[in-house]
């Protein structure tokens, strides 16, 4: 056998060892202890937000919304649902029916509903803080008031 053939010979028996090696499981180290893996942290915005996320799941049952993001707070409803392209044209009875939907289900809030893009935004930001707990309520306040502004106009 040439030596140019038994170096690539031994090469390839060298690689073979070294990928099964990489392959065995590693050995057990004496007095560790298995960690459990940390147990989901409960959502704490879950009752504050449970309104929203019905009213959510109310607008999202209309056949021309393909998502929704929404927020409440205190007495207000804050709801930004987007709409398909081919109800375009119909965006004000989209907003009338989904309002009245709403209003509907809790006579006593004032209701929020805008199909605006720039308020679809906003709020689903909104929406993931208030879910993480990283605002204050003044914040949230704050906050709402420049959303019903895109709301507005």
């Amino acid at each position: 056998m040439k030596p140019k053939h038994l170096t690539c010979v031994l090469m390839l028996i060298a690689s073979f060892v070294f990928m099964t090696a990489g392959c065995q499981q590693p050995p057990e180290i004496s007095g560790h202890t298995e960690v459990s893996p940390p147990e989901p942290v409960k959502n704490a915005a879950a009752p504050l937000q449970a309104r929203a996320e019905e009213a959510k799941a109310i607008i999202r049952a209309m056949e021309e919304v393909t998502d929704v993001t929404a927020v409440s707070f205190e007495k207000e409803l804050y709801i930004a649902p987007q709409v398909k392209h081919s109800a375009r044209l119909r965006l004000k009875e989209i907003r009338e029916a989904g309002h009245r939907k709403l209003t509907k289900r809790w006579p006593g809030m004032t209701i929020y509903l805008s199909t605006d893009q720039k308020a679809y935004m906003e709020l689903e930001k909104l929406e993931r803080e208030v879910h993480q707990r990283q605002l204050t309520k003044s914040d949230i306040n704050k906050r709402l008031g420049k959303v019903q502004e895109y709301m507005k106009g």
